[in-house]
């Protein structure tokens, strides 16, 4: 395992919503039912957004974020929910805006479920059970959450159940002032992908991180672009996507497996760092460079 420990100290300012941290995405469930987790928040805090990771690129995703009265009953009992939220067949390269954001009070016990497909299949995102997670600096852990229905077809009105020794099914929260990530660029069968790391979004005190997946063999190394922008400019060696001159640029010596290698960034307790926005792009050498899809950091707590 390879890692970057770099001190950024930036002070570029923007506005905070961003994601909690999810355990690393172990394999798909595919079904007609939907999962996801529940938590009692630790603290109070506003949710912005949410998106359902689609490792299978099926292209649609499915959200209902729930505020329930009580911790959800062990499977097979059950409580009847009906979402404060609720999105269907939204483009799952998109963060899902949650409008109005929900405020959640210390103490209250918040429900997420989402997968994407459509109302004939879907597909949920599974990770590791109990996970610990964070929320502006404040720990606690997740527990699955599940329906025994598809929500496409209920609206996300129905019962849920806790299962709490299985799997978590992974649906990234975006909450105001929390780090975040974001993927963006086309992908293609011959682009190399920089894709974030929902286990370490970045976060001051906290290690944040993204991974590189050459897609083909042969890379011998790469070199790692980070800007202050997003553009999209074609070249010879595909899209950039981060603007030039470059902020900073790091040498990622090979040779670079095509499963692809963790970027690690360990970041300061440092309150001018949050609101940084980052740009990275990574150029992977193989006979010749190919510049990656890229990610967007914003720092947060």
């Amino acid at each position: 395992m390879r890692y970057l420990f770099s001190t950024l100290f930036l002070a570029l300012c923007a506005s905070l919503n961003a994601q909690l941290p999810l355990p690393k995405y172990q394999r798909t469930y595919s079904a007609s039912m939907t999962r996801g987790y529940y938590f009692q928040a630790p603290t109070s805090f506003v949710i912005t957004g949410l998106q359902v990771p689609d490792e299978k690129k099926i292209g649609k995703q499915n959200v209902a974020l729930y505020r329930m009265a009580k911790r959800p009953p062990a499977y097979s009992q059950s409580i009847s929910v009906k979402p404060l939220f609720f999105a269907a067949g939204v483009d799952s390269a998109k963060v899902i805006p949650v409008l109005p954001p929900v405020i959640v009070q210390k103490g209250d016990w918040i429900g997420v479920l989402g997968a994407c497909g459509d109302a004939s299949r879907l597909y949920n995102s599974y990770g590791a059970p109990k996970a610990p997670s964070r929320v502006l600096g404040v720990p606690f852990t997740m527990y699955r959450l599940v329906m025994q229905a598809n929500i496409v077809g209920n609206k996300g009105v129905g019962k849920v159940s806790s299962e709490d020794a299985y799997n978590v099914s992974r649906v990234r929260m975006y909450v105001r002032g929390q780090g975040a990530a974001y993927a963006y660029g086309k992908t293609s069968a011959t682009t190399p992908e920089l894709m974030p790391n929902d286990s370490f979004p970045p976060s001051i005190q906290f290690v944040g991180g993204m991974d590189l997946k050459p897609i083909v063999s042969g890379a011998k190394a790469a070199v790692l672009l980070i800007g202050k922008n997003r553009v999209s400019a074609p070249t010879p060696f595909g899209t950039l996507l981060v603007s030039l001159p470059p902020f900073a640029i790091l040498f990622l010596p090979g040779p670079i497996p095509s499963t692809g290698v963790p970027i690690r960034f360990t970041l300061p307790n440092d309150p001018k760092l949050l609101g940084v926005r980052l740009d990275f792009q990574a150029a992977v050498v193989t006979t010749t460079a190919v510049l990656s899809t890229a990610t967007e950091w914003i720092i947060g707590k």
